[in-house]
């Protein structure tokens, strides 16, 4: 396995070239603003990555992004990251930026815990249907949870929804999205796993370095990042899978 290093989170990548002429944009208008958890990266020799891609070292994350969203002809996830809160919809841009900040001061000496794989989905997502929230086919690495990990989440979703009557209904497992599509343009499996060989630090655990919050009011080319807070670091050693079938569905 190739050595591999532990990056920063990286800044929010650039619009796909001029060049690149998407078959149909994501059509789901998304809604009010968002909390993300940004990972820790991991560094591989060019070798690695495939053919036809530039020389030198890249972000894994972004990288299978980037690569994905070429080869799918679709617009690229604007940063990689897992979900932490989406739908805030009820507050002002102005309230929403201050009571991140209160998060944050709450969460000082709060450390994420690491998160391990558990395999990885592609699906498809209709609004309405089995809890479903918005309308798209999907490809994801995805993490376990723990009971660390809900309580941070119930904190963070005490900070906003508190006092509305609202009560956090739905758990999704934790998962980084590697590309989006439209609900009737299913990503084949075998293409994700396809690009879990040829990225095989997909399988690795992750870090939470920070916390960043994303204003998703329109089409995803529309998002916009608007806060990003750090958290304190784990001195724990991630144990690195050797084995990327095992975490294979």
């Amino acid at each position: 396995m190739a050595e591999v290093e532990v990056l920063e989170p990286v800044a929010v990548p650039e619009a796909p070239v001029d060049s690149m002429i998407v078959k149909d944009g994501l059509r789901f208008v998304f809604q009010g603003y968002a909390i993300w958890l940004d990972v820790e990266q991991f560094q591989v020799p060019s070798s690695e990555w495939g053919s036809g891609l530039r020389a030198g070292r890249s972000n894994d994350l972004e990288r299978a992004i980037s690569v994905s969203s070429q080869e799918l002809n679709v617009y690229p996830i604007p940063a990689p990251h897992l979900t932490a809160l989406y739908g805030i919809n009820h507050l002002s841009e102005s309230d929403t930026r201050k009571r991140f900040q209160d998060l944050a001061e709450s969460l000082q000496g709060e450390e994420w815990p690491i998160l391990e794989p558990d395999g990885f989905t592609s699906d498809v997502e209709i609004a309405g249907i089995n809890g479903g929230l918005m309308n798209m086919a999907w490809m994801e690495a995805t993490f376990k949870t723990s009971d660390e990990h809900e309580r941070l989440i119930d904190h963070m979703f005490d900070c906003f929804f508190k006092g509305t009557g609202d009560v956090r209904q739905s758990k999704w497992a934790p998962h980084i999205s590697l590309a989006y599509d439209n609900e009737d343009c299913p990503i084949p499996k075998e293409y994700l796993y396809n690009m879990v060989e040829r990225f095989p630090s997909l399988a690795y655990p992750r870090k939470v370095q920070s916390l960043s919050l994303w204003d998703l009011n329109g089409t995803i080319d529309q998002w916009t990042l608007l806060d990003r807070i750090p958290l304190r670091q784990s001195t724990a050693s991630a144990n690195v899978v050797s084995d990327v079938e095992s975490v294979m569905e």
